[in-house]
């Protein structure tokens, strides 16, 4: 069973973009494109994908969502994107132990532009290992905002996010 991170997202995107929905999103992560075809269903459609697998970009490449898609990998280091290129940037499970931490917010914050919104999704299990360079996630939530980098929307719990029994964590942010 799949989580409801997908939809969960793609509603969001709604309430922050309305009417928008020409807004430029970035699906980090995209993996097969699962995300994108949610927020697609909403009507969206300027969609570029973001993997580290160009297996599962060609996969995602032939359901005909994303008008761009960049391999290349999440973590500190800079991916070929503009400073301020996205209006909003969406990950959804992707934070995990061995796949994402906290190393690619800083990265996730450069490429979208101020106003902008960073909304990531997962598994709340997940998110005591993905911390970075000896601090915890939430410590590298609150630095960027300290910062002066992002500001908190929201963080909300969703009970029952895979099949009834796992939390997600939904983080919601808007780039300053």
């Amino acid at each position: 069973m799949r989580p409801k991170g997908p939809a969960i997202v793609a509603e969001v995107l709604d309430l922050f973009f309305g009417e928008n929905k020409d807004a430029l999103i970035l699906d980090a992560g995209a993996g097969t494109g699962w995300v994108g075809k949610a927020i697609q269903k909403r009507g969206f459609t300027n969609l570029e994908a973001l993997d580290g697998s160009q297996e599962m970009l060609n996969i995602a490449n032939q359901k005909g969502i994303y008008k761009r898609s960049i391999c290349g990998l999440l973590g500190p280091n800079r991916l070929d994107i503009e400073s301020g290129y996205y209006d909003c940037v969406v990950s959804v499970g992707c934070l995990a132990a061995n796949n994402i931490d906290a190393s690619c917010l800083s990265e996730l914050i450069r490429i979208t532009k101020p106003g902008g919104y960073i909304v990531m999704a997962t598994r709340e299990e997940h998110i005591p290992d993905c911390g970075y360079d000896g601090k915890s996630w939430d410590d590298w939530l609150k630095i960027h905002e300290d910062n002066g980098l992002w500001k908190k929307v929201e963080i909300r719990k969703e009970e029952k996010y895979v099949a009834d029994v796992a939390t997600g964590i939904i983080y919601i942010y808007q780039v300053l």
